[in-house]
């Protein structure tokens, strides 16, 4: 499974950082990879992270350029470690 690249997280959801996925999205199990980093170049979510479709499509829907997308916070999400990650 490819992860889906989130190149920067929402910021203020009921001050919890999250992500927005969109419905077409989710005819598959969501696996995503943010890619969004700190000044210094470090990634703040250095690892993948995984959500069944089904759980995902019970969040919260919000209309943004014409998509619905499900608005998720990043600590809901199981984390995996990258393919081939040194633990």
């Amino acid at each position: 499974m490819k992860p889906y690249v989130i190149h920067v997280p929402i910021w203020n959801n009921d001050g919890k950082r999250s992500v927005g996925i969109a419905d077409y999205r989710l005819k598959k199990d969501a696996l995503i990879e943010i890619s969004y980093k700190d000044k210094d170049g470090n990634k703040l979510y250095p690892y993948y992270y995984f959500m069944n479709k089904h759980k995902a499509k019970q969040y919260p829907v919000q209309k943004y350029k014409g998509l619905n997308l499900h608005i998720i916070p990043i600590e809901d999400f199981e984390i995996v470690e990258p393919k081939g990650a040194i633990i």
